[in-house]
Order: structure tokens, then sequence, then C-alpha cells
């Protein structure tokens, strides 16, 4: 169940009391008459009052255990005096990284620790509460256009519920040199709140940007990150996306990351996932035009009773697009790990070349993976191949590092590393990747080990 300020919404509710309504109205994304925006919320609530939360029964769905979820009540945050400082959101902060920081707290944007001032007057750039209050009509063609109202019962709650997010609009031929480095935080609360941040980001022709969405939290409080990232790229333009989640072990992260690809246009994409008790990563991108390229690369490490859920989809709709897919994960514990990845070729889609790959580390018995790639294939011309694989550290190779000296737990921890490092290997800002190194060796069984190796 979720939960209101004063009366609770049930998952399979047919209907909504005045107060979830009200409250909808008062804490909603922006203070607003303007009708699109109302009737878009409204559709949503409806939407999520007739569908709920996905089940087993939804073939996307169908490993993701969501128990823990729907057994937890969530409030929507209230106004709060906790004051956020630099010292707060070091564990996200990127070494050496020259970028445009934005800070959003409890889903709503920080304006102390942001850089807003900064970023390049060429660009739009700033939260979606405060463009959507200026009547901005660049967005009402864009915002639900992508992540569909049906597509979840999260999307629906998402689009209901929405607080703030960032809006970033990169006019024609602009190209920015520095990336934009977008922090989630999550305070203590002593109710478990739910923050529904909604992101929309505008690409036009030959544009170009990076951006980073990092997601921390501040205690060991439940928490529910309900989250959607709308992206358009229009023609030629180039966007790159990276997203790091290591929030707090109890916490509840459900991530949407819906592209529209137009002619020629180029995304890349790589994430990693380390924290929350039940998290899900869910990337889906429409090669709408001829010529696209669409990246997608993903490290999920989980351990303890973590469970950790990605979903990958390239929709191939025209001629001549080309889609590579490379997931890996570790798994330990009694953790369990979903994957799914979909590459779905349309009947048009001729020229089509898309590839694949999920391959999978058990580090103990008790751990599970659940791996499922998929080829949907209604187009002839073309050259698409996918495979899986799930298995344990190479006894071969551990033997032959012992056999050098190396101890045991280091031997491991180095196996498992080099496992994880091709991924992070294909991250272009050298900066980041050395970061998400650093993360990866932090949480790796064994990897602090390493450093004797040096």
């Amino acid at each position: 169940m979720v939960e209101g300020r004063s009366s609770r919404m049930r998952t399979n509710t047919s209907t909504t009391d005045h107060a979830i309504r009200q409250q909808i109205n008062n804490m909603a994304l922006v203070d607003t008459d303007l009708p699109w925006v109302l009737a878009l919320r409204e559709a949503a609530l409806h939407q999520f009052e007739n569908s709920g939360f996905p089940t087993s029964h939804t073939e996307d769905w169908k490993y993701t255990n969501l128990k823990s979820l729907q057994r937890q009540s969530f409030t929507l945050p209230t106004a709060h005096s906790i004051e956020v400082a630099e010292d707060d959101i070091s564990s996200a902060i990127i070494p050496k990284l020259n970028a445009n920081r934005v800070v959003f707290v409890d889903g709503k944007l920080y304006t102390q620790l942001s850089q807003l001032h900064e970023i390049s007057s060429k660009a739009n750039i700033t939260s979606l509460k405060e463009q959507l209050g200026s009547n901005d009509k660049k967005i009402e063609p864009h915002l639900a256009k992508y992540a569909g109202l049906d597509h979840s019962g999260f999307v629906a709650l998402n689009t209901a519920l929405m607080r703030d997010g960032i809006y970033i609009q990169l006019p024609k031929d602009v190209k920015l040199k520095k990336p934009i480095h977008l922090i989630y935080i999550s305070t203590a609360h002593k109710d478990a709140t739910w923050h529904h941040l909604r992101n929309l980001i505008i690409a036009e022709p030959n544009s170009q940007a990076s951006v980073i969405e990092s997601y921390i939290s501040l205690s060991d409080s439940p928490y529910f990150n309900n989250i959607i990232t709308e992206l358009s790229l229009a023609e030629n333009a180039k966007l790159a996306h990276y997203k790091i989640q290591q929030e707090s072990i109890h916490a509840f992260h459900i991530f949407l990351l819906k592209i529209r690809q137009k002619q020629n246009s180029q995304f890349a994409s790589s994430s990693i996932s380390i924290g929350g008790k039940l998290s899900r990563n869910e990337i889906h991108s429409e090669l709408a035009a001829p010529g696209c390229k669409c990246m997608i690369n993903g490290l999920y490490i989980a351990d303890g009773r973590q469970q950790i859920d990605t979903l990958a989809r390239v929709d191939h709709i025209s001629t001549h697009g080309i889609s590579r897919e490379n997931f890996k994960g570790i798994v330990n514990d009694k953790a369990k790990a979903i994957f799914r990845g979909i590459a779905n070729v349309h009947t048009d889609a001729q020229h089509t070349d898309a590839d694949q790959k999920n391959k999978n580390l058990l580090l103990s018995p008790q751990a599970e993976v659940d791996t499922k790639p998929q080829l949907e294939i209604y187009a002839d011309n073309v050259k698409c191949s996918h495979g899986a694989t799930v298995g344990q550290l190479d006894e071969d190779a551990l033997f032959y590092l012992r056999s050098r000296g190396i101890e045991k737990e280091t031997a491991r921890g180095l196996l498992t590393y080099s496992f994880a490092k091709e991924i992070i290997d294909q991250i272009s800002i050298s900066s980041l990747a050395k970061h998400i190194d650093t993360l990866t060796k932090n949480v790796l069984p064994g990897a602090q080990h390493l450093e004797n190796l040096q």
C-alpha cells in the first residue's frame, strides 16, 4: 500500500478519496491551471487507479518481486528545514570532473548547491516545475509523450504525483563542452517518503551534451524514488547519459529512461547500480528514423538480500539503425539480479545491426540471476545477435594467481574486478570512469585487497 497524509491509496483500488486528490493538487508538480497539465495528471491518476503496480503476470515484471515495496507505506515529503551542505553530497562528487552541477533534495531543486548560473546561456537548463510555471510552449509536445501512461503503474503514478525535476533544452547546433551533473539526494524523514521525479531533455538538431545522474541518500531510512527521464533527440543530435545509483540499502528505486531518436542521432548510456533494497533500471530507446545509433552499457552489483532489476529495450523502427546492449552483473550472498534485453526489429527496419550481451558472475551458492536476452525480428535484411551467461569465478584462473603467490581473497578480488572493468572502460569521460572504478572496488568482495598489487 502507499499512504498519503491522512489516508491511504491501495494499488488495486478503483477509487481515490478526496484527501488524496487534494494532496495531489496541493503538492504535485506546479501550481498552475494549465488545462493540459491538469488533464494529464487526472488521466494518470485514473490510469493508476485501474492498473495499480505491475504483477508477475506482466511480462516485463515477471521475475520482479514487488512485495516488499507494496508492504511499505509512503508519504509525500512536506516542506522541511533540513540544510544540506557541500560535505553531505561528497559521495556523489566526481573528483576532477569539470561539470555544471544541479542538486535536488527530496525531489525538489536545491539552489544553494546548484550551479545553474554557470551554465551557458545558450542552453535552457532549469527545474521542470519552474519551466512549466512559465507556460513554455515547447514542453507540451514532449512531456509524457515518450513514457506513456500505460507503460506501467509506476509511470502513471509518477505522472500524477510528479513534483519537480530537471528541464534541459538544447537549441539547434549548441554543443555543451561541460557535462551536466544532476545529483539527487534523499534525506532522513520520520515517515518513509516517496519522490516522483520527472526529467525532460530536448536535444534539437545538431546539438550535443553529456548528462550524469547520481542518486545518493543521507540516512538508512526507507524511501521510494520513482523517476522518469524522457529524452528527445532530433536529427544529428548526440547525447551521452550516465547514471550512478548508490542509495541506502533500505531504499526502493524505480527508474525509466525513455528515448525517442530521430534521423542520424546518436545516444550512448552507461549505468551502475550498487544500492537499494529493490532497484530497477529500465532503458527504452526508439530508433524512429534512419541512421540512428544507440549504445547501452551497464554494471549491477548486488549482495545481502538486494534485488536489482534491469530492462534494456531498443525498438528499431526505421532503416540502417545500429544498437548495442552490453550489461554485466555481479551477485553475492542471497541477492537476486534480473536482466531482460530486447531488440525489436520492426518490418520497415531493414539493414538493422543489433547486438546484445549479458554476462553474470555468481559469488555465492545462494545468489540468483534470471536473464533473458531477446530478439524480435520482423525484417529480412538484418544483422542481429544476442547472448547471456551465468557463471562463477574461473577456478583455473584462481589457481594460476594463487600459484604466483597472490593471496586467495586478493586473487578473487582481482578476477571479480577484471570482470567488471570491461564496462567501466567504455565510459569516455576519464574522471567519471575513475570515480566509478573506485566505487566498484569499494563494494566488490575482496577488491579492497587490490591495493596490495599496486
